[in-house]
């Protein structure tokens, strides 16, 4: 029956889906056993078996490898670089980027009629930051955002920048708030600084007022609609204070795990939701539950030892019946029964029968409205696009998705190669 339903499906959507799946490419990566050349579309040979590596061409040029080094040739394979290169890259308004194994900058060149032209050494990048207080001032501790360490200790202060009016030289007037006695002082809030002492986390204000305990193992900030609110551990259990420090949810979950307006938590082996606020919406009545589409408000869920998915409201949207679940994607889950891994569709049928050691997700990057899947099978990958009936069965080592050209990136015992959407091999192993 399921190899009916598989059948029978395919017509169907490729009917309703519009893809041209022929190659964008005129010369192909080509691998003989462990040489490389191009091939065209029909794999007739355009540039002979002969490189260590071979990349796409690019405006006309590609780097290849060959005798340990980089070249760039042209669509005739002539080199248009003397010697060469440990690494080269285009780069987008620059040109080529061309590195020595012992340079620390590369040189950059273009092709210009045929030949490729070096442009000098690029300029002098600018600093990302300004030099370290620390350098300009060996006495003086390094500062940010006011936190300021001394000592292997971390204080808080606050100053002024005052420039001297003969040289302009920055005098700092400081004021120190806190003395350099924490492990860790981070700025957490509006006068809220996170603050670690023996190994426990607390807060306090900027002049060292306390305001919440050191007793907790892990505070994080949270929104909430808008608002802010801490994620707290403590003594291994779950909470939500407010930026108040008012309890939102009681320190007295074994998880809890924030997915946009929801909250899922687990107490005593049992799972369910909560909304922003703390309130319960699905009791904690599973044994394991999980977020699984976003845009449905739906969740994975065990109970009784079999997966099924609920909405927020606890209504099925798949019966519980699975031995797992994993994703849900376009039409399709991914389940699993006592066979292994399959897709069932929108009706509860398997769109692909059970039988895989596991299914994960594809692309096709010239058809990103299509869905797809990869395949494992002992050990083997392979590609499925349901919507137009696309299966290449496991064969390969490894299995990367098409790209823009329609070119897939495989592995196998002899090496990478590219597979087409018709299942062309441009390889020989």
């Amino acid at each position: 029956m399921r190899n009916t339903l598989a059948l029978l499906f395919f017509p169907l959507l490729l009917t309703a889906q519009r893809f041209d799946p022929g190659l964008r490419e005129a010369f192909i990566p080509y691998r003989l056993q462990d040489k490389w050349g191009y091939c065209g579309p029909d794999k007739s040979l355009r540039i002979p078996v002969r490189y260590e590596e071979a990349g796409f061409f690019r405006g006309g040029y590609a780097v290849v490898k060959q005798e340990g080094g980089r070249h760039l040739i042209d669509t005739a394979g002539g080199r248009l670089t003397g010697r060469p290169y440990s690494r080269i890259v285009f780069r987008e308004g620059l040109g080529y980027e061309l590195w020595d194994s012992a340079a620390v900058a590369p040189v950059y060149a273009i092709v210009t009629e045929g030949r490729l032209q070096p442009l000098g050494l690029p300029p002098e990048p600018l600093p990302d930051s300004l030099p370290a207080e620390e350098a300009a001032r060996p006495l003086a501790a390094p500062v940010l955002n006011g936190v300021y360490r001394e000592g292997g200790k971390y204080g808080f202060r606050s100053g002024r920048a005052i420039p001297d009016p003969r040289t302009g030289e920055l005098q700092y007037d400081w004021d120190f708030l806190i003395p350099p006695k924490y492990d860790s002082l981070l700025v957490l809030g509006p006068n809220q600084l996170l603050a670690l002492e023996g190994g426990k986390w607390g807060m306090v204000g900027p002049d060292d007022e306390l305001l919440l305990e050191k007793e907790y193992e892990h505070i994080g900030w949270v929104a909430f609609w808008g608002s802010r609110a801490y994620l707290v551990k403590r003594a291994g259990k779950w909470g939500i204070i407010s930026r108040t420090f008012q309890p939102l949810m009681p320190i007295q979950y074994d998880t809890l795990v924030l997915e946009g307006q929801f909250i899922i938590g687990a107490a005593g082996g049992r799972w369910g939701t909560f909304n922003s606020y703390g309130q319960p919406i699905i009791p904690l009545q599973y044994d394991s539950l999980f977020y699984l589409f976003p845009r449905f408000k739906w969740f994975a869920a065990r109970k009784g030892g079999l997966w099924g998915v609920i909405d927020e409201k606890e209504k099925p949207a798949f019966p519980f019946q699975y031995l797992g679940i994993k994703h849900f994607t376009g039409d399709f889950l991914i389940a699993r029964d006592s066979l292994g891994w399959g897709l069932v569709d929108a009706k509860n049928q398997w769109a692909l029968p059970a039988g895989y050691d596991d299914i994960g997700l594809s692309v096709v990057a010239g058809a990103p409205q299509f869905t797809a899947f990869l395949l494992d099978k002992g050990g083997r990958k392979g590609f499925y696009c349901p919507e137009a009936g696309k299966m290449i069965p496991p064969r390969y080592l490894a299995f990367h998705g098409f790209d823009t050209n329609n070119l897939a990136r495989v592995e196998t015992e002899g090496g990478p190669g590219y597979v087409s959407w018709d299942g062309v091999e441009y390889f020989e192993d």
